[in-house]
């Protein structure tokens, strides 16, 4: 009977999700509307006049970008090998960051894991080979439309801003980006700390 108590305990204990801290900040994201994405188009013309600023290449040796994963009673850490940015700096303020990565790269420190997240369940990397990011930073609020999983939304979340770095930490749900898969929590924390050259 104590066997049988104990077994139970411990396979309840396996079935709970795994969850981020509630004390972590959530990025607000939302549906880019066709309005909005022509402004877009317009902005990124080579009609427009060239600003002051300037875009600092962010360095790999001294930067990071670092996910957490949680599934039943456990959770992943992961980062990616291949990425590139840069961060946009105006009268020596950061006030936005560009960057693509490659998530092919994907690494956790477990082959078989890597090879999942790879295929159709998660990135699908066969049919989307990059996740790119493009933001302004205004009072600590990093937002702009990220392209992931071939969904791009618009997405909002707090920063650190330092004077040659940005770094965050928030949460994130792959449900926005199409992304689901039994026992395994829609919700992945993001970390990265970006500093450059």
């Amino acid at each position: 009977m104590k066997i049988s108590y104990i077994l139970l305990t411990v396979l309840s204990l396996l079935l709970i999700a795994c969850s981020p801290s509630e004390d972590v900040p959530r990025a607000t994201i939302s549906d880019i509307d066709a309005e909005q994405a022509a402004v877009e188009e317009i902005s990124n013309s080579s009609e427009m006049p060239e600003s002051d600023a300037l875009e600092a290449v962010i360095d790999h040796e001294s930067s990071s970008i670092q996910f957490e994963g949680f599934g039943p009673g456990k959770s992943h850490n992961g980062t990616f090998q291949e990425w590139a940015g840069v961060l946009i700096i105006e009268d020596g303020n950061i006030i936005g960051l560009r960057g693509s990565i490659d998530p092919s790269s994907v690494s956790t420190g477990i082959g078989g894991l890597d090879t999942h997240l790879k295929n159709a369940d998660f990135f699908d990397v066969d049919n989307y080979p990059v996740i790119l990011f493009d933001a302004e930073i205004n009072d600590g609020i990093a937002s702009g439309p990220l392209t992931f999983h071939g969904i791009t939304k618009d997405i909002s979340f707090p920063v650190d801003v330092g004077e040659e770095s940005v770094s965050a930490d928030f949460v994130i749900s792959l449900k926005e980006f199409g992304i689901e898969y039994i026992g395994v929590n829609d919700e992945v924390e993001l970390r990265f700390d970006l500093t450059v050259e």
